[in-house]
C-alpha cells in the first residue's frame, strides 16, 4: 500500500513539473493566495479529483477570480458570493494535469482543496486524499522536511513562481549544517515553469539518510523580494498530508513609485519603511521594506505601484 501511494503522489509530482503557464498579472486585491498544488484527470488505472472549497465570511457580497497553471487545468473563471454562502469548484475528468490555482478577491475568504486520487492495480483499488490549504505569497519561507522516518516515508515540495528570475532551495539537518542546494530559473521565454512539485530526494538530486530531519529555506537567489507560494506535501504510510510553508518575513529592495506629489512621509510615518534613494522617474524612490509592508504598499490609493529593485538594499540606512 505505501508503494501504491508513493506511486500516486510520484505521479501526481512529475505532471506537474510539466505545467508551464503564464502567471496572471498582479492585480490589487486585499485577498491573494494560491493552492500550490492541485490535479484533476485520469492516466492508466489512475484517476485524480480536486474540489476547491471557498468560503465568504463576510457580512457582504465578495467579487473573485480564480486563474491556473493551465486552462486544462481552470480556465480562468470570475465569481461573485453573496454573504456566508459556501460554493465547491470541481476538477476532473480529462488527461491528467496538475498545476496551481490562484484566488484572489476583494475580500479576505476562505480557501480550501480536497484532492483525492484513486489507483485501480491488480484488481484492487487504493484511495488516498489530501487536502491543501491556500498559502499567501511570499519571498522566503521554511519548510520541515522528514525522510524516511518511522513516520514519514518522503516529503514533496510544490511551490508556485509568481516572479521571473532565480530560486535558491537550501537543504539543513537537524543540527542546522547545510546539506544541500538547489536552484531553479523561471524566465519569461516559458522555458521555464512556473510551477514545481518534486520529492526533496529529487529537487536536491540528494539521498538523505534514513530517520533525516531538517528543513528547506526558500527564497529568491539574489535575496530580492520575488513572490511565490510553497507548500509541503508528505506521505505517511498509504496516506499524504500536507503542510503550509513559515513565512520568513525578510526585508528587500523596493522601487516605490507614487500617484502623486508630498505623499512620501506619510506612507514612511504609516507603513515604516526606509527610503534609500531617490530615482530618475516622477515620484519613485528605491526603499527598504519587508515583504509583508510592499504588499499592503501595493493596495494604498497613493500608491502607483511597487515593484523589486535590481538594486541589493543597503546593509544599513
Amino acid at each position: 500500500m505505501m508503494m501504491r501511494t508513493i506511486a500516486m503522489i510520484g505521479i501526481l509530482l512529475f505532471f506537474a513539473t510539466s505545467a508551464f503557464g503564464q502567471s496572471p498579472p498582479n492585480l490589487l486585491n486585499d485577498f491573494d493566495a494560491v493552492l500550490p498544488q492541485v490535479a484533476k484527470g485520469v492516466r492508466g488505472g489512475t484517476e485524480v479529483e480536486t474540489t476547491i472549497l471557498l468560503v465568504n465570511p463576510n457580512s457582504t457580497s465578495v467579487s473573485l477570480e480564480l486563474t491556473s497553471s493551465s486552462e486544462s487545468l481552470l480556465a480562468a473563471t470570475t465569481i461573485a458570493m453573496a454573504s456566508m454562502e459556501r460554493r465547491e469548484l470541481k476538477l476532473s475528468e480529462g488527461e491528467l494535469v496538475s498545476g496551481w490555482v490562484r484566488v484572489r478577491a476583494s475580500e479576505t475568504i476562505s480557501v480550501s482543496a480536497v484532492i483525492v486520487t484513486s489507483e485501480t492495480q491488480g484488481g484492487q483499488e487504493s484511495v488516498s486524499q489530501a487536502t491543501v490549504l491556500a498559502e499567501p505569497l511570499a519571498s522566503s519561507v521554511v519548510i520541515p522536511v522528514f525522510y524516511r522516518s518511522q513516520t514519514i516515508q518522503n516529503t514533496g515540495i510544490a511551490v508556485f513562481f509568481r516572479e521571473l528570475g532565480m530560486f535558491r532551495f537550501k537543504l539543513f539537518d537537524a543540527s542546522g549544517a547545510l546539506v544541500a542546494e538547489a536552484n531553479r530559473l523561471r524566465r519569461s521565454d516559458g522555458e521555464s515553469p512556473d510551477h514545481l512539485a518534486l520529492f526533496v530526494n529529487e529537487l536536491f538530486q540528494y539521498e538523505p539518510p534514513e530517520n533525516f530531519v531538517g528543513w528547506i529555506q526558500l527564497s529568491a537567489y539574489d535575496q530580492q523580494a520575488r513572490g511565490f507560494a510553497a507548500m509541503a506535501l508528505y506521505t505517511t504510510g498509504h496516506r499524504i498530508v500536507t503542510a503550509q510553508s513559515t513565512k520568513i518575513d525578510a526585508e528587500a529592495a523596493y522601487i516605490l513609485a507614487l500617484k502623486g506629489e508630498g505623499l512620501l512621509e506619510d506612507l514612511r510615518t504609516q507603513y515604516g519603511f526606509d527610503v534609500y534613494s531617490q530615482v530618475s522617474a516622477p515620484n519613485s524612490w528605491t526603499i527598504k521594506a519587508s515583504d509583508e509592508v510592499a504588499r499592503a504598499l501595493e493596495r494604498d490609493p497613493r500608491v502607483e505601484k511597487v515593484e523589486p529593485s535590481l538594486v541589493p538594499p543597503p546593509l544599513s540606512l
